[in-house]
């Protein structure tokens, strides 16, 4: 007999949303939740428009998915309706970075915005 290991291939993936509301909807519509798979390490930091770091996260769970999200608060208090700039990082199981998201412009970046509605 012989033993064949295979490898699975590295499912992976990684997207920010541009918007949410904290106060209005139902369940991930109400934050800022960055979705993805297969990454062994993610950094996410959201600023506010004059660039004071509002919050940010490593946490991946065990499907190397984000597990954290922004609710839209920083110390406690409810940032108003704006629009916040996100940067995110991120390696994959395959060693491989993260290239960033699709701009409308169709350029590939590693930030973008993100509206909060009130």
């Amino acid at each position: 007999d012989t033993l064949i290991t295979i490898e699975p291939p590295c499912i992976k993936g990684l997207h920010l949303p541009n918007g949410f509301s904290p106060e209005h909807g139902i369940g991930d519509v109400r934050l800022f939740k960055p979705t993805g798979i297969g990454l062994k390490e993610f950094h996410v930091q959201v600023f506010s428009p004059y660039g004071q770091l509002l919050w940010e996260s490593r946490e991946l769970d065990e499907n190397g998915s984000p597990s954290e999200a922004w609710d839209g608060t920083h110390n406690g208090q409810l940032l108003p309706q704006d629009v916040y700039v996100w940067r995110a990082v991120g390696i994959f199981c395959d060693g491989t970075a993260w290239q960033g998201a699709e701009g409308e412009d169709g350029t590939v970046k590693t930030m973008g915005s993100v509206i909060i509605l009130r």
